[in-house]
C-alpha cells in the first residue's frame, strides 16, 4: 500500500523549505512519496540560499541538487560539531608545487583558492594549476608560460553572478630593461564540472596605469564582490570589465575635517582598502591625531568618467572613528534597506583570544545618496563588543602561537587557535553576527584525532577554508619544491 499525503506537493514543499537537512533526511524513510518529494530542487535552492553558515558560492542553475545537498549538510555537520569535538581529518592529499625562487603570492602562504585549486609558478615563466579534487594523474595542469621570468605574481579565486568560477593572475616581468616593468592579467574560466581551465583572456590593463605601478610587488585583493582591488592602485569591475581609480585625496564634509584636524593628509599613515557587494571602503588611519578616516566609494552609474579605458571612483560617504583600525576587515557583507536604502557593512576590527574569546566589530551605516551625482554624505559607525571566557584554561607554553579564521559573506565566523607546544592542542570557535545579536561559542583545548595525518607534519601555520572544511599548509619546502598537505576535516 502507497502512503500519499494529503497536502498538495508545492505545500509540502514549501514547508520543507523552513526545516533542516537533517530533518528533511528523515522525512525520506517515511514513504515513497516523501522520498521522492523531498528531491525537488526548490527546496534545496531556497535553503542554500538562505543558510548563513560557510558554503561555496550559490546556488547557481550549474549547480546540482545533489551538489547543494552535500555542501549543505557537510557545513552544517561542521557547525554541530565545531567547538564541541577535537579536530579529526577524514583524508588528505599531498601535492608537490614547485615555485620560482622569489615567486608565489608575495608574503603569502600558498592559497588553496576555493578549497579546491593551487596555482604554482614553475621554472620562473610557467604558470601551473592543481586540482585536489581531481585524480592524481590529471591533478597538474599548465595554463600560462610567459614570455619573460616572471618577478612577482598573485592570484585570487572569484565566482560572477552566474556561477562561473573565475582565476585572476597578475604578474609582471623584467623586459631585459631595467627601466620597463611589463604587467599581464590574466582571467581563467574553469569548468563547471570538471573543475578544469575551459578558457583564458588576456585583460588590457589601462597603458597610463602600468607606469603608476612601478616596482610594486604584485598583490591582489578580493572579497564577497564584483570588485578586484590591484597593487595600490586600481579596481576592476568584473561586471563592466572597466578599470577604476581612486580620485585624488581629499575631506569633502566640514564634520569629518574638524575631527581629523586640517593637517590630516595620506602621507605616514596606513591604509588598507576593503571590497563589499555594493561599496570600496578605504581606511586611513593616523597616530597624531588618533583617529581612522573611512570614505566609501561607488562605481560611477552613468559611465561618464571613463577615460583612456579606465574611469574614476566616485566619493558617496565618509566619516571617523576612534576605534576602528587599518587592520579591520569585512565580517558582513552590505545589507540593503529595501524601506529606507540605508547600507549596513559589518567590519571585525578585534578578535583577541588569550583569556577568552573576545570580539570587537563595528557597523557602518552609510545612507541613501539623493541622487548620482550627489555629494558625499556621513557615514555613522557604531562599535559592539562581546567577551565569553574559555570553557576551560590552557596556559600556553610559549608566546608563539597563533589563530586562522574564516567567514561566510552573512557573518558567521569560524576559526581556531594552535599553540607552539610539542603538543599542538587546538581550540575552535565560532563567532554569528548574522543577525543583530551576537552569538559565541568556545571549544576546550584539545589534542587532534588524526587517522592520516602525522603530528609532526603539523605546522603552526595553518590555513583554513571554512565553506570547503579543509585546512592545509607547507610541510616543507626544498629545492623550490614546497609539499604542501590538504586535509579534510570534521
Amino acid at each position: 500500500m502507497t502512503t500519499q499525503c494529503i497536502l498538495p506537493a508545492e505545500t509540502v514543499c514549501h514547508i520543507l523549505r523552513y526545516s533542516c537537512p537533517r530533518d528533511i533526511f528523515r522525512w525520506r524513510a517515511v514513504s515513497k512519496w516523501f522520498h521522492a518529494t523531498t528531491y525537488d530542487a526548490s527546496i534545496w535552492r531556497y535553503l542554500y540560499a538562505n543558510s548563513c553558515l560557510p558554503r561555496p558560492p550559490g546556488p547557481f542553475s550549474s549547480q546540482s541538487t545533489a551538489y547543494l545537498e552535500q555542501a549543505l549538510v557537510r557545513t552544517e555537520r561542521l557547525a554541530q560539531s565545531w567547538t564541541t569535538r577535537p579536530m579529526r581529518d577524514m583524508s588528505h592529499v599531498e601535492l608537490g608545487v614547485e615555485q620560482q625562487p622569489y615567486g608565489g603570492p608575495v608574503g603569502d602562504p600558498i592559497k588553496l583558492l576555493g578549497g579546491r585549486w593551487i596555482v604554482g609558478c614553475e621554472s620562473e615563466s610557467r604558470f601551473v594549476l592543481y586540482d585536489v579534487d581531481a585524480n592524481p594523474e590529471s591533478r597538474r595542469q599548465v595554463i600560462w608560460e610567459a614570455e619573460h621570468p616572471v618577478e612577482t605574481w598573485d592570484v585570487c579565486l572569484v565566482t560572477s553572478e552566474e556561477g562561473q568560477c573565475l582565476i585572476y593572475v597578475l604578474f609582471n616581468y623584467n623586459n631585459e630593461d631595467p627601466d620597463m616593468i611589463s604587467w599581464i592579467f590574466l582571467e581563467f574560466c574553469l569548468d563547471g564540472v570538471s573543475g578544469k581551465p575551459c578558457g583564458v583572456t588576456v585583460i588590457d590593463i589601462p597603458s597610463s596605469s602600468k607606469s603608476v605601478f612601478g616596482f610594486s610587488d604584485a598583490v591582489l585583493a578580493v572579497g564577497n564582490s564584483p570588485f578586484i582591488y590591484m597593487v595600490d592602485t586600481l579596481v576592476f569591475d568584473m561586471r563592466t570589465r572597466i578599470f577604476y581609480e581612486f580620485p585624488g585625496f581629499l575631506i569633502v564634509l566640514d564634520e569629518t575635517r574638524h575631527k581629523v584636524g586640517s593637517d590630516f593628509t595620506v602621507s605616514g599613515i596606513s591604509s588598507c582598502v576593503l571590497l563589499t557587494s555594493t561599496h570600496i571602503l578605504a581606511v586611513y588611519e593616523c597616530s597624531d591625531p588618533r583617529a581612522t578616516l573611512i570614505q566609501a566609494f561607488t562605481v560611477p552609474v552613468d559611465g561618464s568618467s571613463i577615460s583612456n579605458g579606465k574611469g574614476v571612483l566616485r566619493l558617496s560617504h565618509e566619516g571617523v572613528s576612534d576605534h576602528i583600525s587599518s587592520g579591520a576587515t569585512p565580517l558582513r557583507n552590505s545589507i540593503v534597506d529595501t524601506l529606507t536604502g540605508t547600507t549596513n557593512v559589518r567590519l571585525l576590527e578585534r578578535l583577541d583570544v588569550n583569556h577568552g574569546l573576545n570580539v570587537t566589530w563595528g557597523d557602518l551605516i552609510l545612507p541613501r545618496p539623493f541622487g548620482d551625482d550627489a555629494d558625499a554624505l556621513p557615514v555613522t559607525i557604531v562599535m559592539n563588543e562581546k567577551f565569553v571566557k574559555h570553557k576551560k584554561p590552557h596556559k600556553f607554553q610559549s608566546r608563539d602561537w597563533s589563530f586562522r579564521i574564516d567567514c561566510s559573506e552573512d557573518g558567521y565566523l569560524r576559526g581556531f587557535c594552535i599553540d607552539d607546544s610539542p603538543q599542538r592542542k587546538f581550540m575552535k570557535f565560532t563567532v554569528d553576527v548574522t543577525q543583530e545579536k551576537c552569538t559565541l561559542a568556545v571549544g576546550e583545548f584539545l589534542y587532534p584525532k588524526w587517522k592520516h595525518t602525522k603530528d609532526t607534519d603539523l605546522d603552526p601555520y595553518i590555513c583554513l577554508d571554512a565553506a570547503s572544511g579543509r585546512i592545509w599548509w607547507t610541510k616543507r619546502c626544498d629545492n623550490q619544491k614546497a609539499v604542501v598537505l590538504v586535509v579534510d576535516i570534521e
